[in-house]
Parts: C-alpha cells; sequence; structure tokens
C-alpha cells in the first residue's frame, strides 16, 4: 500500500530509500540495493527543502519510494526510485498514479532524467508532453530556485488537453426534460461519463457494473484507485442487487433518510466489479433526492457509480461550471441543473460493522442519525485535528487530500474573539510580507476584516448556509489568486461537523489554536 514515509527523522528515510531492498536478497540482484541511492548529506537537503517522501510498502519493506514537493500550483518530482524494472512497471505506476491524483493542477515537474526517466515515459504514455528547456529552467527557478548545475538535466511535462468535446446539457432542476435526460442516460449505457447534479454536490457518473467505465471515470478525475466511489440508485429494491446482507437498522435508516443525502456501507455483493467498490469487500451505497439525478439513473436502466465531478483533491463542485473548470475535454456530458442545495458531500455510515460507524459527516446531521440509531459512534476521522494515516478507507474523503485549493489553507479555532485577534494579526503579517490574504469568515464578523479579500461563508446561527457555500468560495477566492485563505472555526453541530471536517482537511490539517 502506498503512504507517507516519516520525515521528521532523515535516517529513517535513509534507511527506506537505501536499504529497503535487505528484505529481498536472493531475489534481485545485489547492485539494485548495495550501492546508496542518495548519499545523507543530499537527502538532508531534500526534508529541509520541505519534499515528501511517499513510499510503496510490499511485506512489510518500502520497496519503492519518490520523494514530491507542490508547490504553489505545480509539483515536482525531486526523485523517483524503484528496485527492479519489474516494480518500475508495477509499483511505480501505483505511485505515480497517486502523485498525479496529488498534483493541484496538470502542471507537473519531474527531477533528473537520470532518477525520473521511468517516471516520464509513464507520464508521456497519459497525455503529458515535454516542455522546452529554456521554459523548464524559467518554471524550476521560479518555483523552487534549483542551482543551474541541476537543470540542464531536469524536465517538465505538461499535459495535452484531451481533444474530446464535453456535451452541455441544461435541464429545469424541478421537472427536467427527460429527452434531454436520455441523451445523458444513453451517454451512461455506452459505458461513458456524465457529470450530474445532486442535492449534495455534483457527481460524475459511469455504469456500476461496467468495470471499464469506472476506471475511465477514475482516470479523467485523477483519482487515487483505492478512494472508492458511491453507488446512487433510484430504488430501495436496488441495494438487494449491490448489498450481500442489509441489516435492519439499516432499513430504518433507509426510511426515514431515502431519498437524501445518507450513503450506507454495506457488504458487498458478488454481483459488484471491483472497480465500483476499489476492490474492498464493502460497497457504498445512496439513493439521491435531486429529481435529475433520480431521472438519469431511472433513465439510465442501472445503479451509477458517481464521485464528485471534480479533478481529485480540488474543492467539489456544486454548479456545473465548476464543473466544466475541472473536467471539460476529459468527460461526455454534464447535466447543468442549476446549483446544489446542500453544498457538502452526504453523511457516510458504515452498516457493514457493529457498532455502526459514522465515517463522513454530511448533510444528514450525526445529531438526527443518533436519535434513530442510539449506538451509532464516530470514526475517529470525523473530528480528527491531524491526520490520520488510513489503511482501507471505506468512504470517500477519508484518505488522500481533498477538497484543497491551490492556495494555502489556514483554519483558525477557538473562541470567536480569539479567533478574530489570530486571524487580524496573521493577515497583517502575511501581507507585510508580500503575500495576497484571503479570509473565510461569518456573517457576524465580515465587517472586522479590513485587509485582503474577504468573504462571508454564512451566518453562524445557520450553520446550513455555511455548507451551501463553502466549496463555492473555495475555488471563487482562489480564484482571485491569492496565495494564503484564513479559515474562520465554526461550532461542530448540525452541518457544522461537516464543514470543519472539509475546512481541516483543505487545510492539510494547518490549524492554528486562537487563545480565549
Amino acid at each position: 500500500m502506498i503512504r507517507k514515509l516519516a520525515d521528521q527523522d532523515f535516517e529513517d528515510i535513509f534507511r527506506s530509500v537505501n536499504d529497503a531492498a535487505v528484505a529481498y536478497r536472493g531475489k534481485i540482484p545485489i547492485n539494485c540495493y548495495k550501492t546508496p541511492y542518495m548519499p545523507r548529506e543530499e537527502l538532508r537537503e531534500e526534508i529541509k527543502a520541505g519534499v515528501e517522501f511517499v513510499g510503496y510498502i510490499q511485506d512489510g519493506a518500502v520497496v519503492a519510494v519518490m520523494g514530491i514537493q507542490p508547490v504553489g500550483d505545480v509539483t515536482l518530482i525531486r526523485h523517483a526510485y524503484t528496485l527492479t524494472s519489474h516494480q518500475r512497471l508495477g509499483i511505480g505506476e501505483k505511485l505515480l498514479n497517486y502523485l498525479m491524483a496529488l498534483a493541484k493542477t496538470d502542471l507537473i515537474l519531474v527531477g533528473t532524467w537520470q532518477d525520473a526517466e521511468w517516471a516520464i515515459r509513464f507520464y508521456q504514455k497519459h497525455g503529458f508532453t515535454l516542455l522546452s528547456r529554456e521554459e523548464t529552467n524559467r518554471l524550476l527557478c521560479k518555483y523552487w530556485n534549483i542551482p543551474r548545475r541541476q537543470l540542464e538535466t531536469s524536465v517538465v511535462l505538461k499535459q495535452r488537453r484531451q481533444k474530446m468535446k464535453t456535451l452541455m446539457l441544461k435541464v429545469d432542476p424541478q421537472n427536467p426534460d427527460l429527452q434531454i435526460v436520455e441523451r445523458a442516460a444513453e451517454i451512461i449505457r455506452n459505458g461513458g461519463l456524465v457529470a450530474f447534479p445532486t442535492e449534495t454536490v455534483y457527481g460524475l457518473g459511469a455504469d456500476a457494473f461496467n468495470g471499464d467505465a469506472v476506471r475511465r471515470l477514475f482516470e479523467a478525475k485523477m483519482r487515487p484507485l483505492d478512494n472508492p466511489p458511491i453507488i446512487h440508485v433510484a430504488d430501495k429494491a436496488e441495494v438487494t442487487e449491490l448489498a450481500a446482507e442489509v441489516p435492519l437498522e439499516t432499513k430504518m435508516l433507509m426510511e426515514m433518510f431515502w431519498p437524501g443525502p445518507l450513503t450506507l456501507v454495506f457488504k458487498r455483493s458478488k454481483n459488484v466489479p471491483k472497480e465500483s467498490t476499489a476492490g474492498l469487500d464493502t460497497i457504498a451505497v445512496r439513493m439521491p433526492k435531486h429529481k435529475v439525478a433520480q431521472a438519469l439513473i431511472r433513465q439510465a436502466k442501472r445503479p451509477i457509480a458517481a464521485p464528485s465531478a471534480n479533478l481529485s483533491g480540488k474543492p467539489s463542485p456544486t454548479t456545473a461550471q465548476h464543473v466544466s473548470e475541472d473536467l471539460d475535454g476529459r468527460i461526455d456530458a454534464i447535466i447543468d441543473g442549476g446549483a446544489a442545495d446542500i453544498g457538502v458531500e452526504s453523511t457516510v455510515v458504515d452498516v457493514s460493522c457493529k457498532p455502526p460507524m459514522l465515517l463522513r459527516p454530511g448533510g444528514v446531521p450525526y445529531e438526527a442519525l443518533k436519535a434513530i440509531v442510539p449506538e451509532l459512534v464516530l470514526h475517529p476521522f470525523v473530528q480528527s485535528e491531524v491526520e490520520l494515516q488510513m489503511g482501507e478507507a471505506r468512504s470517500p474523503g477519508m484518505k488522500h487530500k481533498h477538497y484543497a485549493p491551490r492556495a494555502e489553507v489556514i483554519l483558525v479555532e477557538g473562541s470567536v474573539q480569539g479567533v478574530i485577534k489570530k486571524i487580524k494579526m496573521l493577515t497583517e503579517d502575511y501581507e507585510a510580507r508580500g503575500a495576497k490574504v484571503a479570509v473565510l469568515c461569518t456573517d457576524e464578523t465580515r465587517y472586522i476584516y479590513t485587509l485582503g479579500v474577504v468573504e462571508s461563508m454564512g451566518s453562524r446561527r445557520s450553520l446550513t448556509s455555511v455548507a451551501q457555500n463553502l466549496f463555492r468560495l473555495l475555488r471563487e477566492v482562489d480564484a482571485q489568486e491569492v496565495d494564503v485563505i484564513f479559515a474562520e472555526a465554526v461550532p461542530e453541530e448540525g452541518l457544522g461537523l461537516a464543514v470543519m471536517n472539509r475546512l481541516r482537511k483543505a487545510s492539510g490539517y494547518h490549524i492554528i489554536k486562537a487563545d480565549a
């Protein structure tokens, strides 16, 4: 599995990078592990520069390592390393797919040719092209100030826009034209990809029983292959085809909250292809309330696998325009059914375990679920203030980077007065250093901030409004090319729990505690 390698101690990483092959002695040539890959001093400088090391773990040993450094709107691969050419074709590809999903843009900088020739070939295969040496030097100097002696062997890859024409289909969200919906349904039946509105956010749909179509969905979004999609149905009876068993408490939740913004995780039926569950033994299912979504599923005559319709890692889309910004030319069609009502994704509850567990907060508040299923517990991820290491993630949003704009996001938590004081101090400090700042605040505090771009997410007395505006504002503020976004914390009650979960993820858990 892919995981971040600890970078607090460079000796640990050095051993990971240079000595992982010890576990494979006798299976691979000795020169694959005898010669150190990287001098300790060079590795120490890499860590000081903020390079993040990601490793692929096999049989308890690190067998592939990549050093990556996202800065601004580009991502640099400083080092790409695997033990054998065979693993470069297998494990290396998993690492590069992972990086593609982490990247904030379609511009990816690759380190030295000697280290990354295999990475370059991989990205060229997936539609990336080499930039000129002059442009490469300019970008490397601009973003990383890399010494010129290293530039001669460095390359930059940029993704070529695909030639696919994305069809835009506009419908009335309350009374969708079924002839227009049928055009989209036909695309789904033929293995294509269609973005469509739901009451939470826009989803990107593929036939859940067509493994090839679901793989295309992952590729279009640049989504990590271990991040499961949610399967959307138009009738409760369809669950029996997808789930191996339906527990009693599940039926109560379905009666109360379906159709609506609640996803339930079941033990999966053997009928479902592995692509629709990210290889897990569970399956996530929901029945959306949005009339356009219901019409599309019914006319497609099959369940639809649909994660959010954005490039992986970016803020989820709440309008067709947001979808177009990320996926135009990458998918077959977008159904424009207006703005999403709720603005954050569905709540996810795992009913395949005892007691049932809330994996992701969302459109159905925890308090409402707890009233129906008193034994419901929260997964530690839901309120965590630090990034948790995940093995298998049974719900979208639990693993990998999510909801993040290009700008750095800093979440400030504490009392209202403490948060105001801290954000005012931070904005002054950052502006004095030449940074362009933005503040995401609330109606009650908006008038207090005077520096930078200031936007209200909504009222603290109506966290529903905050949820509706969150992703839209992250995108709109980011479009103003700010360097850093300071966000006020909101109460973790009702939809506030979902808002805080998304803000913590968007900030990469860069959280500052304000004094009272």
